[in-house]
This record gives C-alpha cells, sequence and structure tokens, in this order.
C-alpha cells in the first residue's frame, strides 16, 4: 500500500496536464470545479493534511480512555477502586461497562494506527500539485477532562473523519472520470494514476466501513457515562487524591536526594581543603 500511495504522488501530476484550468470557487468544490487543477489539488492536499491530524488526534483521544479507565486490575491503586466497587452499586455498574470499553478500544487501536500510518505516507505536500501549501492541522489541542469528553471527543473527529473522506472520494471519482490523452505515454500515465487513485479511494472507503461498526457501540458507551457521572467522580476523585500523594512523594524524594549531594559535595571540599599545603 505505501508503495502505491508513493506512485499517486508521483503521477498525480500528469492528471492536471489533461484537464483545462478552471477557477475553484469560494476555496471549495463546486460543480464547476475542474478536479485536476492546481486550486482543486490544493484542496485535496488540503483536506488530506486535515485527515491525518484528525486521524491522530483521534488516536489520542481513544489513547486516553485506555489508560484512564481505571479498572481494578488496571489502576496503580487497585485496592481503593475495589473497595469502592464492592461499596458502591453505581460504581460497579460503571466499571462493569468500562470493561467493555477497554475491550472495545484495544480491539480498535491497532486498525486505526495502521490506517493512519497508510494514509499519512500520502505526502501531498512534495508533489508538484501542492504547491508547498498544504501541511494543515487542526488546532483544536485541548487535552481530554474525563472518559466522557474523551468520547465526546471521538465521535465528533469520527464524524468530521467521515465527511473529509467523503470529499477525497468525490474528488478522486471525478479525476478517475476525465479520459486520458491519444498518446501512448499519456496512456500509460492515465492507467497508472487510476489504478492508484483506485487503491487510495478503497482505502478510505474500509476506514469509513470499519469506523461505521464502531460507532453504535461508542454512541452507548458515551450515553453510559453520561448517566454515570456521580459514580465517575467518584473515581476521579481517588484518582487525583493518589496522584497528589504520589507527586508529593516525588519532591520529598528529589529533596532528600539533593539535601543528599550538598552533604557530599560539603563533605568532600572539607576534604580537599584538610589536605591542602
Amino acid at each position: 500500500m505505501i508503495k502505491v500511495i508513493n506512485n499517486i504522488m508521483i503521477v498525480s501530476v500528469c492528471i492536471m496536464l489533461q484537464t483545462q484550468s478552471v477557477q475553484s470557487s469560494s476555496g471549495e468544490l463546486g460543480s464547476s470545479a475542474c478536479e485536476g487543477t492546481p486550486e482543486a489539488w490544493d484542496l485535496f492536499s488540503q483536506r488530506h493534511g486535515q485527515l491525518c491530524s484528525s486521524i491522530e488526534k483521534l488516536i489520542d483521544d481513544l489513547k486516553y480512555i485506555e489508560q484512564h479507565i481505571f479498572l481494578e486490575e488496571k489502576a496503580v491503586y487497585p485496592q481503593k477502586i475495589a473497595a469502592l466497587k464492592q461499596s458502591d452499586a453505581e460504581v460497579k455498574k460503571l466499571l462493569d461497562v468500562r470493561e467493555e470499553e477497554l475491550r472495545c478500544v484495544t480491539d480498535l487501536l491497532p486498525s486505526l494506527d495502521e490506517f493512519h500510518q497508510e494514509i499519512k505516507n500520502f505526502d501531498t505536500d512534495s508533489t508538484e500539485g501542492g504547491n508547498g501549501r498544504t501541511k494543515v492541522v487542526l488546532q483544536d489541542c485541548v487535552r481530554c477532562q474525563s472518559v466522557k469528553d474523551a468520547w465526546e471527543k471521538v465521535l465528533e473527529r469520527m464524524q468530521n473523519d467521515w465527511i473529509l473522506e467523503e470529499n477525497q472520494k468525490k474528488y478522486i471519482d471525478k479525476i478517475l472520470e476525465s479520459p486520458a490523452d491519444s498518446s501512448d505515454v499519456a496512456n500509460t500515465n492515465h492507467a497508472t494514476v487510476v489504478g492508484n487513485f483506485q487503491s487510495y479511494r478503497q482505502l478510505l472507503t474500509d476506514s469509513q466501513e470499519m469506523m461505521k461498526s464502531w460507532r453504535p457501540k461508542f454512541t452507548k458507551f458515551l450515553q453510559k457515562e453520561e448517566s454515570f457521572v456521580s459514580a465517575s467522580g467518584k473515581i476521579q476523585e481517588i484518582r487525583i487524591e493518589e496522584e497528589k500523594k504520589i507527586e508529593a512523594a516525588v519532591y520529598r524524594s528529589m529533596g532528600i536526594h539533593i539535601g543528599v549531594l550538598f552533604l557530599t559535595a560539603g563533605f568532600l571540599a572539607f576534604v580537599v581543603r584538610s589536605i591542602a599545603p
């Protein structure tokens, strides 16, 4: 797949040479926009950059969920979580749901990582068509505050990715409709472009099919998290309390080590002065 995507970089500019230049309207591909022009290709490249960035952030949000589920066997402080689960029925229900959440996230992440690696290898910025203006990233770098917050972001990004992928597929469909030049060389280039863009389009379709099967489950998880806000808050309180203790222990340890270093330095200085002539 990486070889296929790299081939698209090399031959995509051939498509632009087969089509007359038409101005793109207001930065979006309208019905009069001509797929294959530098303007249309630049928009395709921008969407590609947005898609890569959004998928990366989706992976980060899922990893946040994976790391903050706070199941008994996964927590740094399992005894307190276990005790809370035994004494609070709502907490027990929430943690039972989170066991399923963790399984789903763990199952999805490897496939999503693989898709992200494949899609980002299509480096539009290195092609002539990109005109060096294709590095676009989403600016929402706000860190998740809770598992519920992370699920909200996951569903938003999934919808965002779907729209970007649909727009990319429309662009590719227009490219595939463009006729080949009459020369043998142009026909060969066109056949290569068609094969490579078809593979790229299939990659987007496979991603959509994969994520479509996960959306109902993730929606259910968000609804569950919203219905167990109080129980989630109790778990968060334990986490915050224990993390403060860990942080304080680290600072105490650092203070002890620094004190030992100063004492050692002072002793060495005393020894040096004592033996000096």
